[in-house]
């Protein structure tokens, strides 16, 4: 009896570590798609490509669910999922609020009153894909997309994108002209 026991224990093991194997292994992980239908290596599994939201769509949504000057602009993953993060400020409220960057479900608002305001971030005129953005400073610093940040530097508007690899980068790139302002890499 001991030795079917052992045998049926070893046997598990064997099998736990090849569906370990095959599962870890898979290196096609799932795409997110962010805007203009371009796509960005999904970190986890949970999301899918349909209904991406541009930055301009994020912003517009995010308008109408809290009232004021849209001031800082963020794309990252949360809980699995690629999400924008925007803070409006108006009348002395901040709003935050969360989207989910492949629905465009509105996932959190939330109202406080405003510590000190911030730049306004206009759209008057388009912004360079945020998808090619990304694209470009992986190429550009290697590593693959964690953050992105839309932000003013110096009264530019840029792109701020923080990657993660075998170093950590930071690229700055112009958000209207998609060229590349800074690199910064950290060991």
């Amino acid at each position: 009896m001991k030795k079917v026991g052992v045998g049926l224990l070893a046997g598990a093991i064997t099998l736990g570590g090849v569906f370990a194997a095959t599962t870890f292994a898979n290196d096609d992980a799932p795409k997110a798609t962010v805007t203009n239908g371009e796509e960005v290596k999904q970190k986890q599994t949970s999301n899918t490509n349909e209904g991406t939201l541009s930055i301009e769509e994020a912003i517009k949504t995010a308008q109408e669910e809290g009232k004021g000057k849209v001031t800082d602009v963020e794309l990252e993953w949360e809980r699995g999922n690629l999400v924008y993060n925007v803070e409006l400020q108006g009348n002395g409220t901040e709003t935050d609020v969360e989207l989910n960057a492949n629905t465009g479900e509105v996932l959190k608002v939330k109202s406080e009153k405003e510590d000190e305001q911030d730049e306004e971030i206009t759209l008057d005129q388009k912004l360079f894909s945020a998808s090619e953005a990304i694209q470009l400073a992986e190429k550009e610093a290697g590593g693959e997309f964690s953050e992105l940040q839309l932000d003013h530097d110096n009264g530019t508007l840029i792109y701020d994108i923080e990657l993660e690899g075998k170093q950590e980068a930071e690229i700055k790139i112009d958000a209207l002209t998609g060229k590349v302002l800074k690199v910064e890499l950290d060991d």
